[in-house]
């Protein structure tokens, strides 16, 4: 693998949510061949999320959570002074300059924060740790993404974000899997027993405590019932 570029992600867990989905849409259509992948992780949700990180040729480096921060530091420091990455891509949020400065200090010279998140903590002593947290994470790394506009205000500001000093990055979606299929339609209808002139939204989505997209499908889900009684709202998590 000498001569490769070396990439290591940095995650929560291996849980099927956002941050997985992007790394795994991109790299599945990259050229893989000048790339060594690597991912950071403190945990397994989910054994399928972490076998897709597997099959695509990933180096899985599993180290100890955030609640031992002392080892959770040495261990990631350990991964990258020995594989000297030449890129460190954090997608932990606000928590990205605990990565941020343990790849400095390792002497990873790229460091990308990138931002999943569209919402801000609420409570005043929650809002001061978030943004301390915010500061940090800014300090520690010296590229900034995001997944849309209103992540990127959320963790690097409206400031930043009016400068361009954010590059958006969108998620990567396959639009050809979510092709119209008359015949997977009415068997679901059939299914779920929505008659034929009922109005259906689905909603599929990662259900977390800070459910952005949960939010505005509940709220375009409310506007409609009050002049649509042959409505169904219906979310799968």
């Amino acid at each position: 693998m000498s001569g490769k570029i070396k990439i290591c992600h940095v995650i929560n867990a291996f849980e099927n949510g956002g941050a997985e989905a992007v790394i795994l849409n991109y790299i599945s259509h990259m050229n893989r061949s000048r790339f060594e992948f690597h991912v950071i992780s403190h945990g397994v949700v989910s054994q399928v999320c972490e076998k897709k990180f597997h099959d695509l040729g990933f180096i899985v480096h599993l180290i100890p959570s955030k609640k031992h921060p002392l080892k959770h530091v040495g261990e990631m420091y350990k991964i990258c002074k020995k594989e000297q990455f030449d890129i460190l891509h954090i997608a932990t949020t606000e928590w990205a300059f605990i990565a941020g400065f343990v790849g400095m200090a390792a002497g990873c010279k790229h460091r990308i924060n990138h931002s999943h998140m569209a919402e801000c903590p609420q409570g005043f002593l929650s809002k001061i740790t978030f943004h301390v947290k915010v500061w940090l994470s800014k300090i520690s790394t010296n590229e900034h993404w995001a997944c849309g506009t209103d992540a990127a205000k959320a963790l690097f500001g409206s400031g930043n974000v009016k400068n361009n000093e954010v590059q958006i990055f969108n998620n990567a979606v396959e639009f050809e899997k979510y092709g119209f299929d008359l015949d997977i339609r009415s068997a679901l209808r059939k299914k779920f027993g929505f008659s034929k002139d009922t109005l259906v939204i689905g909603n599929v989505c990662w259900a977390v405590q800070s459910p952005k997209k949960s939010r505005v499908s509940y709220r375009y889900f409310c506007e409609n019932m009050r002049n649509n009684r042959r409505f169904t709202f219906d979310p799968c998590w």
